[in-house]
């Protein structure tokens, strides 16, 4: 099935977006594997030899996935890439949660913020699924203007501000249940 093409301001804006949000998760991975090895490890999905090419494996991709989303030319790898990572990761949390381990930290900000896994976390990896999808769908034929370059710019962040809003949110969830329930 083909998608239906957008606007270049929308594609561009939610390439730059998502392509910056698998960057910065993908590099932070990176730089401390060891946190994000023994992350995985408390899903209790893998073998323990596993572990650390798996974390190495996935923070590449997700670096790879990024940088592939920018250029128009290599935009559909990247979302196809960042399509499968968000299905793998998305059956992760899933299987987790299916076998009472809500709560554990999902591994997606690294160790600068702790997210806990939840339905909560699985909804919002589907809505980044489906903006991945919409950033591959074919460009609209109209001319790019100068404005539409700050309007990209404009709604890259704030596409990555409702995201970071998001993961903030999520990973306040606990306590935000705990004031909604205090007399």
């Amino acid at each position: 099935m083909m998608l239906p093409a957008i606007d270049p301001v929308a594609s561009h804006a939610l390439a730059a977006a998502l392509g910056v949000l698998l960057l910065l998760a993908g590099w932070t991975k990176l730089r401390d594997l060891e946190t994000f090895r023994d992350t995985l490890a408390n899903y209790e999905l893998l073998p323990s030899p596993l572990l650390a090419p798996v974390a190495l494996g996935l923070a590449t991709a997700e670096c790879a996935a990024g940088l592939l989303l920018l250029p128009t030319a290599t935009r559909a790898a990247g979302a196809g890439l960042a399509v499968a990572l968000w299905l793998v990761v998305t059956a992760a949390v899933v299987a987790a949660l299916a076998r009472g381990k809500g709560g554990i930290d999902c591994g997606c900000g690294g160790a600068q913020q702790e997210v806990p896994i939840g339905v909560g976390l699985v909804v919002r990896n589907l809505v980044l699924l489906l903006l991945t999808v919409l950033a591959a769908a074919p460009i609209g034929g109209r001319e790019v203007v100068w404005l539409d370059f700050a309007a990209v710019g404009a709604t890259a962040l704030f596409i990555l501000g409702a995201i970071t809003l998001a993961n903030t949110l999520l990973a306040q969830q606990s306590r935000l249940h705990a004031l909604r329930n205090t007399p």
